[in-house]
């Protein structure tokens, strides 16, 4: 698949400008991603990539640290990138245990 910039990958987020078409910035699914889960039994967790691993059967597991320093793992299938270390594309609310886009 080939995206109208070549370091844009599949499964990396996109941040759009509506008014204009025009990508405003993007984040790759990579170690060190900020990664939102939205499925699956960590569904609503939030953690940073500490590394990724392809399964001999072509899936591939991430492995992440959330806020509290406690590690988990999910199938890359089941995530999706929300930011990195520096910023977000989403807000995320501890209290409501919510998340919700940010308006520009």
């Amino acid at each position: 698949m080939i995206f109208c910039d070549p370091s844009i990958s599949i499964n990396d987020m996109v941040k759009v400008d509506i008014r204009t078409n025009k990508i405003v910035s993007h984040h790759s699914f990579e170690a060190g991603a900020v990664v939102f889960i939205y499925s699956g039994s960590n569904q609503g967790r939030v953690g940073v990539i500490k590394r990724m691993e392809v399964q001999t059967d072509g899936k591939t597991f991430i492995y992440l640290e959330d806020s509290n320093g406690k590690l988990f793992s999910v199938l890359m299938t089941k995530a999706i990138v929300i930011g990195n270390g520096v910023e977000l594309l989403i807000s995320l609310d501890e209290q409501q245990e919510s998340a919700s886009v940010q308006d520009e």
